[in-house]
């Protein structure tokens, strides 16, 4: 068979035909490699736009719990009964497991890992929970005022997240004050997942460890067959 003269490079014709198919090629690449892009470019500005509309829940969901937390420390605060036992601290000599009994029992009913009292010179007077010592120096620059926008009260002790809150206690005249920490559980996660359906996890960095995650997400156990 002869080859047609469109297909014979050796021809004008061919040649012709030749170039307008490299021609076209070029273009249908060209586009692809756009249309690529786009995409791309797309999706990137699309996970950008999720991640920072989850980022700003779970502020939300940070600063609306801070508010319940420094609900309940005021709660305490004002019960007539803790007032009492601060008060009783210097004329009973069962003052001090009184109070911290006292503190116990509402850092329980409340969730609060840690609950303590300290006098005017920030001198811990009573508490319950690990370390109080330590929670007191870290809440040592919190106002006690409600938390605001933005302001999550979140420290780090022995690798796990804390909430702190810190309350002034009067009677009228000031006592001292009430200092509350919260773990940080997976229920804020899991609850930022629900409304945002992005999974999340809570990293520090320092020292020698480098990264560490303190909060995350637990993988679902699989399904037993």
């Amino acid at each position: 068979l002869k080859r047609p003269a469109s297909l014979d490079l050796r021809r004008l014709e061919g040649r012709i035909v030749a170039l307008f198919l490299g021609l076209l090629l070029i273009i249908q690449i060209g586009s692809f490699v756009l249309v690529q892009r786009s995409v791309e470019a797309n999706a990137e500005a699309s996970i950008d736009a999720n991640l920072k509309t989850a980022g700003y829940m779970l502020q939300g969901l940070l600063v609306q719990r801070a508010g319940r937390e420094h609900d309940a420390a005021v709660l305490l605060s004002a019960d007539a009964g803790f007032r009492d036992a601060i008060g009783q601290m210097h004329l009973d000599a069962a003052g001090p497991q009184t109070l911290s009994d006292a503190l116990g029992n509402h850092a329980q009913r409340v969730g609060a890992a840690v609950a303590a009292f300290v006098n005017l010179d920030n001198q811990l007077v009573a508490g319950t929970g690990p370390e109080p010592e330590r929670f007191l120096k870290l809440a040592e620059g919190l106002s006690g005022e409600p938390p605001k926008e933005g302001d999550a009260q979140l420290v780090l002790v022995n690798e796990k997240a804390y909430q702190l809150v810190r309350v002034p206690v009067r009677a009228p005249g000031p006592l001292g004050a009430v200092v509350m920490g919260f773990a940080l559980d997976e229920d804020l996660l899991a609850g930022l997942k629900r409304l945002s359906n992005v999974g999340a996890l809570l990293l520090v960095r320092g020292g020698e460890q480098g990264w560490r995650r303190p909060l995350g997400l637990r993988e679902p156990a699989p399904a037993s067959n």
